[in-house]
């Protein structure tokens, strides 16, 4: 209790009154010997406001930002089955000349960004890599015509929610637009991995690295910038 005391610059009294009204409606526990942990009440409320993450008021929001911010397509894919992945939510560029993918479509696991994330990140079979590389460019894997940047969006307990891409045409993905593309996409995972009750640690550390670390597959040949 000082301890509490000190850290707030509340009153033991007060902290008490506080303590009484938040273990009576079940969001603290106090344990046999004197100490306190979250209850239970935060556990249902966690899971009310994680079913309340929906496409339209939260994931479709920030592709329309991350859009804007890289002027190139980006999209939300969840893995399906063990062979597929679904576009769950989409928002196109502006541009004339991209690529063409609709809320619905259906597309192989394995190909294009989107598809290689949801493989590597996938928590059933990924191995913990301290150093892993959180933005995977695909460089005509999906199209010849096409390239695309995926980065993973987590949810609770570790849980891998999808992936969040940007694409477009080849002769756009300069190395300086990749670069520029990276920090939007994972600022924008980063936002969508808080919202799903996630830990964006992984995103944060990306973001501060110098150059942001990026995997290649394929090993295609980029652009002059």
């Amino acid at each position: 209790m000082h301890d509490l005391s000190l850290r707030t610059g509340f009153y033991k009294s007060t902290i008490l009154r506080l303590l009484s009204t938040l273990i009576e409606h079940g969001c603290v526990l106090r344990l046999d010997n004197g100490t306190y942990q979250p209850g239970p009440t935060l556990a249902r409320w966690g899971r009310l406001y994680l079913g309340s993450v929906k496409s339209e008021t939260h994931i479709t929001p920030l592709l329309e930002k991350l859009a804007g911010d890289t002027g190139e397509s980006a999209t939300f894919y969840a893995r399906q089955s063990d062979e597929t992945r679904i576009c769950v939510a989409r928002v196109d560029s502006n541009r004339s000349i991209r690529d063409h993918v609709r809320v619905g479509d259906i597309a192989p696991l394995g190909t294009g960004a989107g598809g290689k994330v949801l493989l590597r990140f996938d928590p059933a079979i990924r191995k913990a890599r301290p150093q892993e590389t959180m933005v995977i460019v695909s460089i005509g894997g999906r199209d010849s015509e096409i390239a695309g940047l995926g980065t993973p969006v987590f949810g609770a307990g570790g849980s891998l929610r999808g992936a969040m891409t940007v694409s477009g045409t080849v002769t756009r993905f300069t190395e300086a637009a990749i670069a520029k593309y990276a920090k939007a996409l994972l600022t924008s995972a980063m936002e969508l991995t808080v919202l799903f009750g996630g830990d964006p640690q992984a995103h944060q550390a990306a973001l501060g690295s110098n150059p942001i670390r990026l995997e290649f597959s394929p090993k295609g040949k980029l652009c002059a910038s």
